[in-house]
């Protein structure tokens, strides 16, 4: 503990004698002889004193403190609350299991740090497990409780789970910030049961009128030996048949593949149900049928990807939107670039317009035949011609540099949706290359994507998609999709989210044009019984633009006529509802709205299918578990190892307390007993000069 000066410390000097001499000039200068000597100098010291430290404390004094703090080593417990892990116990189990996981924490709290955390579909504070979480993502649990313990290595996590996930990356395959130990504790059983399944359905979700597709399905059994069973598809639309086929089993496990080409003779949303016959002592037969939808479509869609010059985005385009077969797909860059649009529903232009390539006559095309485009800026982009050719955004300040910028999903983003967990997916993509610039959003324009440039989270839009009058236009602000390509891939084995984005982005941007003044639409025709069901809506006014001034509302009905009345939440310029989660089933609409005293009304459909995940795979994946135990420094545990996780830990070198210091500094006229000193100083002076007749 030190006391300091913002002045030199002479300046105390000069305190002290102001004191002197103004209680020398008080008492001193006109002798009074009516009081003692003794009560003079009491009387003048009092005084100069006071004076003093008035003085002092203008000196800005403050005192400096070193305070010791030990702080204890963390432990984070993660408790996986997902379906998969109750139906391991029977209620009593699950209890006993609990009052372990309770005592060993309690043990933990007595030393260490600890939080406690359940995880499903996310990661949540405290709360007793119920087990009932329909989805389970290791995978995100783990990022956030080691991001929140960043470059600590006195910290433990335990991990206490059955090794089973159904959404987000692959845990064994990513490479946590994190520098501490990580235990686990193997909850579920990895004995193979009795179990035939359909483990997933491969197929186009579009395809035309009139053509030939296929569905492959993979079959998996496991303990049946050379029992059989019977593959088949059923058309609901049809009310028939289209597919059967006898299976016979081999051995403990087994696997094949049925395949099945069916044609699509009628257009519109297409179920089909594909059936693998249980086998007589499965004990799960949840995971026995799967649902497949698919939409049939009379018109396919021509789509120009113009590039300045050939890029690896412009392959990674073409990959993404050959996926959808209703796709025609056509590729011009350099020189090869059209003069006309016509004929085309989308024109994605990848760094045009450029320094080389203007494509003057191509854009003026587009201007006249109001043709959709996407523009995708890059280091080749001329951005101050960009702003002449479109009002989706525009570019000020452009200083002809480029930034590193990593996408966040914008939550006020009402276009159209994108699956659950894709905003934390989003946030680990690579960084595009971005132009340096002030970029603003024009007018009936929505951000889908903003900027995180390094640590810091901007404004600056990245994905701008305007849906305005007889245009639509789209400016992603990078270049860099095939990175995010490779980069999904390597997460998650395939491409899912990075194509999501962009067929999203085509399907809205080459949307044919609608002539309805009100418009209402499900973001998707399929929804699972388990996720958000949203409705997006659109009014335009006489001129066509964007408006929503007007009070809309929107009912839904099941099959047995059951009506839900909603209301439409307006956004920045259009409309949105979030029914949550529905039960199974199809389910009708009907909005309704009123604009210059006349009604307008949209309708449309949508169907919720009956999912659980949780039950496709029961089997306990416990070698997960050890991997990522000895990854980080840990050991894998059982349930009745709890004693054990405790003595691991509690003997851990690296989970001691580490002594911290802690500096502060406090100015010293903000103390409370300092201010009572003076007053009781001056107090003292007073009452003894009015005693003594001292006025």
């Amino acid at each position: 503990m030190s006391i300091q000066l913002a002045y030199s410390a002479w300046w105390i000097l000069v305190c002290l004698l102001a004191g002197l001499a103004l209680a020398a000039l008080l008492y001193y200068s006109r002798p009074d002889h009516n009081i003692s000597k003794k009560l003079r100098l009491l009387l003048a010291s009092l005084r100069g004193l006071g004076i003093a430290i008035l003085c002092f404390l203008l000196l800005s004094p403050f005192l400096k403190l070193n305070r010791n703090q030990t702080q204890k080593p963390a432990v984070i417990l993660l408790q996986d609350n997902s379906l998969s892990v109750g139906r391991h116990w029977a209620g009593t189990d699950s209890t006993v299991y609990l009052k372990q996981w309770q005592d060993l924490k309690k043990k933990l709290q007595a030393d260490f740090d600890v939080t406690d955390y359940r995880f499903g579909q996310s990661l949540q504070a405290g709360g007793t497990p119920d087990f009932k979480d329909p989805i389970t993502n290791i995978d995100e649990a783990l990022d956030e409780a080691t991001g929140k313990t960043a470059l600590q290595d006195n910290v433990a996590i335990i991990l206490a789970s059955d090794g089973l996930f159904n959404e987000g990356a692959d845990p064994a395959f990513r490479n946590y910030p994190f520098s501490g130990s990580l235990y686990t504790l193997a909850l579920g059983d990895t004995t193979a049961q009795k179990d035939s399944r359909i483990a997933q359905a491969l197929y186009n979700k579009v395809v035309n009128l009139g053509d030939r597709f296929t569905i492959k399905a993979d079959l998996v059994a496991t303990g049946l030996g050379n029992e059989s069973s019977t593959f088949s598809v059923f058309h609901h639309n049809a009310g028939k048949t289209v597919f059967s086929k006898a299976v016979t089993y081999q051995g403990n496990r087994f696997t094949t593949a049925a395949e099945m080409v069916l044609d699509a003779p009628k257009s519109g949303l297409q179920h089909y149900t594909l059936t693998l016959q249980p086998v007589a002592g499965e004990i799960n037969t949840s995971n026995n049928k799967l649902d497949v939808f698919i939409e049939v479509t009379e018109q396919k869609q021509r789509i120009l990807i113009a590039g300045a010059a050939p890029h690896p985005d412009i392959a990674a385009l073409k990959a993404a939107l050959s996926v959808n077969k209703q796709n025609e797909i056509t590729i011009k860059t350099g020189d090869e670039l059209p003069a006309s649009a016509t004929g085309y529903d989308l024109i994605i232009a990848h760094q045009l317009p450029s320094v080389s390539q203007p494509a003057g006559a191509l854009f003026n095309s587009i201007k006249q035949t109001n043709t959709s485009v996407w523009f995708i800026t890059g280091l080749q982009s001329q951005l101050n011609l960009l702003n002449t050719v479109q009002q989706a955004a525009g570019f000020a300040n452009v200083k002809g540099l480029s930034n590193d910028a990593f996408a966040q999903l914008n939550p006020n983003f009402s276009y159209f949706t994108l699956p659950p967990g894709s905003a934390a997916d989003l946030a680990k993509l690579p960084p595009l290359t971005s132009p340096f610039a002030d970029i603003k959003a024009g007018g009936g324009s929505q951000v889908l994507l903003t900027q995180k440039i390094g640590n810091v989270a901007t404004q600056n839009p990245l994905f701008i998609l305007q849906v305005q009058g007889n245009q639509r236009v789209g400016i992603l602000a990078g270049e860099g999709l095939w990175r995010w390509r490779m980069h999904d891939y390597l997460q998650h084995q395939n491409y899912q989210l990075t194509n999501d984005i962009i067929q999203k982005a085509v399907q809205l941007l080459a949307a044919k044009k609608d002539q309805r003044k009100f418009r209402v639409s499900p973001s998707k025709l399929v929804f699972s019984d388990i996720e958000p069901v949203v409705l997006n809506g659109e009014l335009y006014n006489d001129n066509n633009e964007l408006i929503n001034t007007a009070q809309a509302t929107v009912t839904l009905r099941d099959s047995s006529g059951k009506a839900y009345p909603y209301d439409l939440i307006k956004t920045e310029a259009a409309y949105t509802v979030n029914t949550g989660a529905l039960a199974p089933g199809n389910y009708t609409f009907e909005a309704t709205t009123n604009m210059a005293g006349k009604k307008l009304n949209a309708s449309g459909a949508f169907t919720v299918i009956h999912t659980e995940p949780e039950l496709l795979q029961t089997t306990a994946n416990h070698r997960l578990l050890y991997q990522l135990s000895q990854q980080y420094d840990g050991k894998i545990f059982y349930p009745s190892q709890t004693e054990q996780l405790y003595q691991a830990i509690k003997q851990n070198p690296r989970l001691k307390p580490v002594l911290k210091q802690q500096k502060e500094s406090n100015p010293l006229i903000d103390w409370k007993w300092l201010f009572a000193i003076l007053v009781l100083i001056f107090g003292t002076e007073w009452l003894l000069r009015k005693r003594n007749g001292l006025y």
